[in-house]
């Protein structure tokens, strides 16, 4: 018996805007002072029929791997966006940045999934 090979889905990068709070506690207005983060998801099939996920932040040199399983892509995939978005707006936080800064006005980030509206 043969099994076929099952090729990891993956999603992204997705790139993610950021620039550093002033001292007056402004976003950086002028688009040269604009950095990238990143998000790559990655979701694997597994014989079982439960599929794993797994999304490889990084903000300002600060990484993570976030994982996730389920039973199915939508769902997994899901969870790894908010997941993912939740971990970029806190470490955004605690760094002193801003995301997005551009496109804040007049949605600003603040709940996971505002991270993939923008």
């Amino acid at each position: 018996m043969t099994t076929a090979a099952v090729e990891d889905l993956v999603l992204g990068p997705r790139m993610i805007s950021f620039c550093r709070i002033s001292r007056e506690g402004a976003a950086a207005a002028n688009d040269h002072d604009d950095e990238e983060g990143s998000v790559l998801m990655t979701l694997r099939s597994l014989a079982s029929g439960e599929v794993i996920g797994w999304a490889d932040t990084d903000l300002d040199g600060q990484t993570a791997r976030l994982e996730t399983h389920g039973t199915d892509e939508l769902q997994v995939t899901y969870e790894l966006i908010q997941l993912s978005g939740a971990w970029l707006i806190e470490t955004a936080k605690a760094r002193g940045l801003v995301l997005f800064a551009w496109g804040q006005e007049p949605t600003p980030v603040v709940v996971p999934m505002d991270v993939f509206e923008l």
